[in-house]
């Protein structure tokens, strides 16, 4: 049976990880690292991504809260989740890891404990698992080097670049937001492929072009997006062969709909 997929579980997940890494790095690196930003990367990098994840788990963090107040959970069970957290001010992001640790560690069973109680939490999905967005990830690292070597003109490989740097973000986001973040980068593809239908429509039988309607389409069958997703398909489809504003302008209508 697959495993629950609700904010609890995605805190207990992301937290578990947390809690693994024995390390007196700062609080911020930990959280960075565990996102999967190096920690070697430049600060740079490192502060767009612990500005990235602290939104994140924040934002997950108060859906579970809201959650839990509408089935009447205890104040001290919800403190008992939030506890930590609130140790991710700025003196706390600066603190040695093992300062910390000891809070994050606590609220593993409880985040577990809600995660798992039936009919409490609204389940987004079907959890993906590791070896889906390990394979998913290949598969846009390949094509981002394919482009890089192809006789592309350069407006177009920054077209698909930008594209894959969508795909790339919701697989980083998703442990901490679920399926979330594969609406979130569907919504934005279809945006960014409207601005540039004429990029679409004159290499729409490029290898690369094809290759991205293939990521996407897995995106799809990884997602279970369903009737929906075969309906973001034949959205797609519409843009790469006609392209245009009419065209545009009923993707757009219909991406704000099932985007809801």
């Amino acid at each position: 049976m697959a495993e629950k997929e609700n904010s609890a579980f995605r805190l207990y997940r992301f937290v578990q990880k947390m809690v693994e890494q024995k390390t007196s790095l700062p609080t911020a690196q930990v959280l960075v690292s565990t996102f999967g930003t190096r920690t070697d990367a430049n600060a740079q990098k490192q502060n767009a991504a612990l500005a990235k994840v602290m939104f994140l788990l924040f934002d997950e963090l108060d859906s579970l809260v809201s959650e839990l107040k509408q089935h009447n959970y205890t104040k001290e069970t919800i403190d008992s989740i939030t506890a930590p957290f609130d140790r991710l001010s700025a003196v706390g992001l600066a603190q040695p890891w093992p300062q910390n640790r000891e809070k994050f560690s606590a609220s593993l069973p409880v985040l577990r404990s809600v995660g798992d109680s039936p009919n409490v939490l609204s389940e987004d999905a079907a959890a993906i698992n590791n070896d889906e967005l390990t394979e998913l990830s290949k598969s846009v690292e390949e094509l981002r080097q394919e482009v890089e070597t192809s006789e592309l003109p350069l407006q177009v490989k920054q077209f698909i670049f930008q594209q894959l740097d969508l795909i790339s973000d919701a697989i980083r986001e998703y442990p901490i937001t679920g399926i979330k973040a594969f609406k979130k980068a569907a919504e934005r593809s279809i945006f960014h492929e409207v601005e540039h239908s004429e990029i679409i429509v004159q290499y729409s039988k490029s290898p690369q072009i094809s290759r991205l309607k293939a990521i996407q389409a897995k995106i799809g069958g990884i997602c279970k997006f369903s009737i929906e997703f075969s309906k973001f398909v034949v959205a797609m489809d519409s843009i790469y062969h006609h392209g245009g504003a009419e065209v545009g302008h009923h993707v757009i209508g219909w991406v704000q709909h099932f985007l809801k």
